[in-house]
């Protein structure tokens, strides 16, 4: 995977979300890859045992498939998923349906919902998200 592709998204997440930033992660068939924050994506699968990266790593192609299927199934574009969550909050990005990249904020940050995803996907190389 390209990791320097992504350097647009990684730089524009990090000016708008400062320290609220925990970790990015892109996914695709090919597997996965920590753009920002790797110590914050070991602790999180640190922390819980039933946590596992390639259990993760599975269920980001899984919603990047079900996206694209629900997509043509409601004929309206799905390209973002939020998780909110006691540890925080998650934003899958999908790029198509074999690749997305994961946005994981503390509960803290100050994020105007949809707009951060929208501004998000504009960053993204090749995406299917960008509106």
């Amino acid at each position: 995977m390209d990791t320097e592709a992504f350097a647009d998204v990684v730089a524009f997440a990090r000016e708008e979300l400062d320290d609220g930033l925990e970790m990015i992660v892109a996914f695709d068939e090919d597997g996965y890859e920590v753009l920002y924050g790797e110590a914050a994506f070991e602790r999180f699968f640190d922390d819980v045992a039933e946590r596992d990266p390639e259990a993760f790593y599975r269920d980001a192609l899984v919603d990047a498939k079900q996206a694209s299927l629900d997509s043509g199934a409601y004929q309206s574009s799905i390209y973002a998923d939020v998780m909110v969550t006691d540890v925080g909050v998650g934003y899958q990005l999908f790029r198509s349906d074999i690749a997305s990249v994961f946005v994981w904020t503390d509960r803290d940050a100050d994020v105007a919902f949809p707009a951060f995803v929208d501004d998000c996907c504009r960053h993204l190389p090749d995406s299917g998200c960008a509106r």
